[in-house]
């Protein structure tokens, strides 16, 4: 056998035919096409194209240059070899990596040698075969595989062959009916061991072959609606999660199956749209190409979604096509080759939590309400909770996540599964209208499953837990009898089924929602229905409760929980009103934290630990099913993953042995039962993008949060502590404004008292006496006075206009108040007798002041600091016992508008500038000077709350924003730490105070003006959070921005800070 190299002429047609698309055409000296069939060979950078004769075929192949994609340079050299034994190719496919070619033709396929195209090796067929495909391994063990369907004529039955690729050697062959017509497109999925079929059939169908070892097997078809017909492209995409199809009648369509559930997802038919001859997928560059096959159009879509991008011209219309990295070459009926090249890469951002591996109605799965893994046989076992309720084993190494037939369990309602892995005996708790049940069943390997034994319950069964140690098992029970509520959890011998011993649930338990057991402690965790839900802890030596965690009104009956793999922490799922997350720390059995992703979400039917992930998955009861994923190690809401409609509500989920999520689904939401008809589905997942924890450092970590109820009290605005009780008092800016008392040791919600007036803003706190003073920031306003030991209102002062901030002299019992007239034209400082609410003495402000907008008192010098919202800003000084105005520092132009946040620390004062961006700025007491600046992005948000954390030496700033993020900035050299997100869900915090080691925060909703109010549907959050470790300063930087005096009413201070002599800021004299 002997080559010929053939010159290529390349026209001077060079063109660019869109902003990221470039066509070359190039001319081959050998004898006209049409060159039909087209493969690349990445390795020698070279592509093969095929002539078409009846009793013999030729092969073509261009060498292109070593330059990678982008390059357009055509082939260097060209070689052609007349004579193939194979005639009429009409499909080709390589194996890369031993380097074979395997091409099917008349009633032959052929195994050739791609370096020397020798043919290896033959197999003979019935009839032309127009569609193959490979399966290759890269183990030196494994079969590779082909597979390769035939094209007989009008009113014979296809038939698919599956080869051994090594030697060609049949294995297998399915032939199929008459009415399914000529495959036209084969299409192998390796991951899931299936073939995709399309055929000639009118309407055209789509039929799903399974791969059974080695065994084809049709497992069904999708049979396109009426008309639609002449499938003759298709490819799959490059993570084998969709299959596409060009339909050619009655007009020009490009259909998306999903594979997972074989349903059709997608409809691409614009008007104008023609019958495509060819489709070309360019996995690298994110792109699919759709050639007309009417003229030389190509149609090139965007693979992220399948959107249509353009159309480009090319000048004849293609016979065949090769994709390589350096672009694409089609083949024409002639001598004329064309090389298109796209300019432009596509990455398609992988948003999905999960990837779906299957999707399946199950006709015997009716309502599936509890699951596990077998790993040791990689099957999984689920209950209905249907009047008979059944077992279904499901052979989760299948593609297609075949079950078995159903094994009934003698009554009804299974709510509730364990597996004895080492006795291979499984234990299922039904919860029967009339009485519970607890069956023991065998599943032992190569065996189907078999009912061992029973036992009856006074009441349903609702959960069970196993100790695999001691062959103990353990069920809560819950009467289904009006009139009675209260639940009991029961010790068994697993062995025989008998009763040890029984601990009851008290009457305010409300019966038990969840039981999980821990083996390290030999404790067991029950999960209570009452309003609000407790966990219960009960030691099993003795067998008894030991004690209880209440949680808030708004978090009630527990619906699912699990111990993680550390042993360290429990965590328990809400179902009323609304889906929270309960974390607990199992070696000192407190609360550690409740995350609730939103009050929308309904409450979870599922909670499961993905230990090999570090997260947790927890489904929701709604249809679409929501699957919300939390990262374990910081306790935070990573991403969200909706089920289908169809798919039904998940009530049980495991894992497969080998990786995977594994659902069940009822047809219904709990609480609505559909037709008797209605099926659930077995769903197959594969989680995606992991997002690993950071390591751990110094900075600041969430200690626990808490929604309050809409009924309780929004929108909260300011707080303090009050240290001799460790509670947390913050008030509303609702109507009637409320204030809240809050247990900071656990955040627990303690009691709520409605204030004689509207729109609380400002909080001030008399730690000596224990009363809390609340202002109004109503027109006319108020300012109550609260007896903290009573939790009362002891007085009320009414004020002429709003009050924005309040500050309180514990020494000489003295409150100071600020307002504002509407539209802030105008500001007084008024000077309270704290005992009696009587107005001592008021001041006003000067215009050019501003409004004011924040207090600090400095009681050491006698003077109270008024920040204003002046352009530039203000501080104005006032002496208290003259109560007067001094004098005041005016910030350069740029520093506008002081913010509601400001915060003392023994002889300085921090303030907010939120005008044009957000800065800090310190003011010394002595000598009333600024001090320093501290300067933030321009895209940081102004701030809306502060607090001092004087443990660790930070002061926390909290910028207005959902999601918030905290700054913690330096008390020592007024440096910025680090930062820390919150959630969006924590809205934005507008109240912040320290107590207990830790700093809460209670928070208000986004509002473009502070004096508007959220909406009703707007619940406020409750969040905790500590610092890390002390912080450390570093001082031998350089000196900071020095510092100005300011001329007072008499004095003139000296005390500059001669580190640049910079000029200083403006500053006034009392005109009084």
């Amino acid at each position: 056998m002997s080559w010929g190299t053939l010159i290529v002429c390349v026209l001077f047609f060079c063109s660019l035919v869109s902003g990221q698309v470039l066509v070359q055409n190039f001319q081959v000296n050998t004898q006209p096409g049409p060159w039909k069939v087209g493969v690349y060979d990445v390795a020698r950078q070279t592509a093969h194209f095929f002539g078409n004769a009846p009793a013999q075929s030729s092969i073509l192949t261009l060498s292109f240059p070593s330059e990678r994609f982008g390059s357009l340079q055509a082939p260097t050299a060209a070689s052609f070899f007349p004579t193939l034994s194979t005639p009429s190719i009409g499909s080709a496919d390589i194996f890369a990596q031993s380097r074979e070619l395997f091409v099917g033709g008349d009633q032959k396929i052929s195994k050739f040698d791609l370096d020397n195209f020798t043919e290896v090796v033959s197999a003979s067929v019935e009839y032309s075969i127009k569609t193959l495909a490979v399966k290759e391994f890269s183990d030196d063990y494994s079969d590779s595989l082909l597979f390769a369907a035939n094209a007989p004529p009008a009113g014979v039955a296809a038939k698919v062959y599956l080869f051994d690729a090594r030697n060609l050697k049949p294995l297998h062959t399915l032939s199929l009916s008459v009415e399914d017509g000529a495959v036209s497109q084969l299409l192998f999925d390796d991951k899931r061991n299936f073939l995709y079929l399309s055929t000639s059939s009118l309407p055209g169908r789509i039929i799903r072959v399974a791969l059974v070892g080695r065994v084809l097997v049709r497992v069904d078809h999708l049979e396109l609606p009426t008309g639609w017909a002449v499938l003759n492209t298709a490819f799959l995409d490059k993570n084998n999660e969709y299959a596409y199809f060009g339909v050619g009648a009655p007009q020009g369509r490009i259909i998306r199956v999903d594979l997972s559930s074989f349903t059709r997802s997608n409809v691409f038919d614009a008007p104008g749209t023609p019958a495509f001859s060819m489709a070309v997928y360019d996995a690298v560059r994110g792109y699919s190409y759709w050639v007309s096959d009417v003229s030389p159009v190509v149609y090139r879509f965007e693979m992220c979604g399948f959107k249509y991008v353009d159309r480009f011209n090319i000048t004849n219309k293609p016979s065949g096509y090769a994709l390589g990295p350096n672009g694409l070459v089609f083949s024409t009926e002639t001598t004329t080759f064309t090389l298109v090249n796209v300019l432009d890469n596509v990455t398609c951002p992988d948003t999905a939590a999960f990837r779906r591996v299957a999707s399946r109605k199950e006709s015997c799965l009716l309502d599936a309400r509890a699951g596990v893994t077998a790993v040791d046989k990689n099957v999984a076992y689920f209950v209905t909770n249907t009047p008979e309720a059944s077992l279904i084993t499901v052979d989760l190494s299948s593609p297609n996540l075949n079950s078995t037939k159903a094994v009934k369990l003698g009554m009804g309602y299974g709510r509730s599964i364990a597996l004895d892995q080492q006795r291979h005996k499984l234990f299922v708790g039904l919860n029967d209208r009339n009485a519970g049940q607890l069956v023991k069943v065998d599943v032992s390997p190569n065996r189907p499953p078999q009912v061992l034994g029973s036992k009856h319950a006074l009441h349903g069964v609702q959960s069970i837990a196993f100790d695999q140690t001691n062959n103990i098992l353990y069920a809560c029970t819950n009467p289904n009898k009006p009139g009675l509520t209260s639940g009991a959890v029961h010790k068994l011998n697993a062995e025989t089924l008998e009763l040890v011993d029984t601990v009851d649930l008290a009457a305010e338990d409300g019966g038990c929602g969840v039981l999980v057991y821990d083996s390290m402690r030999d404790a067991l965790y029950a999960g209570t229905n009452s309003f609000p839900t407790k966990l219960v802890k009960i030691t099993t030596q003795p067998f008894a409760r030991q004690t209880d965690i209440t949680l808030n009104a708004q978090f009630n009956t527990t619906s699912t929980g699990f111990i993680d793999s550390s042993y360290s922490f429990a965590y328990f799922g809400t179902w009323h009103p609304f889906g929270a997350i309960i974390k607990v720390n199992l070696n000192t059995f407190t609360l550690v934290d409740i995350l609730a992703p939103s009050t929308d979400v309904p409450g979870f039917t599922v909670g499961l630990e993905d230990p090999a992930n570090g997260v947790s998955y927890w489904f929701t009861n709604q249809v679409p099913a929501q699957i919300i994923r939390v990262r374990l190690c910081d306790f935070s809401i990573i991403d969200s993953f909706p089920l289908r409609r169809g798919e039904g509500v998940p009530f049980a989920a495991t894992l497969s042995a080998r990786g995977g999520l594994i659902l069940a689904t009822s047809p219904w939401t709990a609480g609505n039962r559909g037709t008797s008809n209605q099926c659930g589905s077995l769903i197959q997942l594969t989680p995606v993008r992991c997002f690993p924890c950071a390591e751990a450092t110094g900075g600041l970590t969430r200690a626990s949060t808490v929604i309050v109820p809409s009924c309780t009290t929004r929108d909260l605005r300011a707080g303090f502590t009050d240290y001799h009780t460790g509670t947390g008092y913050f008030v509303s800016y609702t109507v009637p404004s409320y204030v809240i008392t809050v247990d900071l040791n656990n955040l627990a919600l303690k009691s709520r008292l409605a204030l004689p007036g509207n729109l609380g803003r400002a909080a001030a706190y008399d730690g000596s006496r224990r009363k809390g003073f609340f202002g109004m920031a109503t027109t006319p306003g108020a300012v109550a006075k609260v007896d903290l030991s009573t939790f009362s209102v002891e007085k009320t002062l009414s004020t002429p206009y709003s009050v924005k901030a309040l500050a309180y002299d514990e020494v000489d019992g003295v409150l100071y108040a600020a307002t504002n007239t509407p539209g802030e034209t105008a500001s007084f400082i008024h000077k309270i007798n704290g005992k009696d609410l009587s107005v001592i003495s008021t001041i006003m402000l000067e215009p050019r002041d501003g409004a004011a907008s924040t207090l600090q008192l400095d009681r050491k010098r006698g003077y109270i600091y008024v920040g204003t919202k002046a352009h530039p800003a203000r501080i104005v000084r006032v002496k208290l016992n003259r109560f007067e105005r001094v004098n005041y520092i005016e910030f350069p132009t740029g520093y506008n508008e002081i913010g509601t946040p400001s915060l003392a620390d023994g002889d300085r004062a921090t303030f907010t500038i939120n005008k044009p961006f957000p800065r800090l700025v310190t003011v010394g007491f002595d000598g009333f000077k600024r001090l320093e600046t501290l300067d933030f992005p321009a895209s940081t948000p102004a701030f809306s709350a502060a607090v001092n954390d004087p443990v660790t030496g930070y002061a926390l700033w909290f910028t207005d924003s959902a999601p918030s993020t905290v700054f913690r900035v330096r008390l020592c050299n007024f440096t910025i730490a680090d930062k820390l997100v919150l959630r969006e869900n924590d809205g934005v915090p507008r109240a912040a105070i320290y107590g207990v080691g830790k700093v809460t925060a209670g928070s208000s909703c986004t509002l473009t003006n502070s004096d508007n109010l959220c909406s009703s549907t707007f619940k406020s959050t409750l969040f905790q959070l500590k610092g890390g470790r002390q912080a450390t300063c570093d001082f031998t930087a350089a000196a900071e921005e020095p510092t100005t005096s300011i001329v007072n009413s008499t004095i003139v201070s000296l005390r500059f800070n001669f580190k640049g002599m910079l000029p200083p800021v403006r500053f006034c004299n009392s005109t009084k």
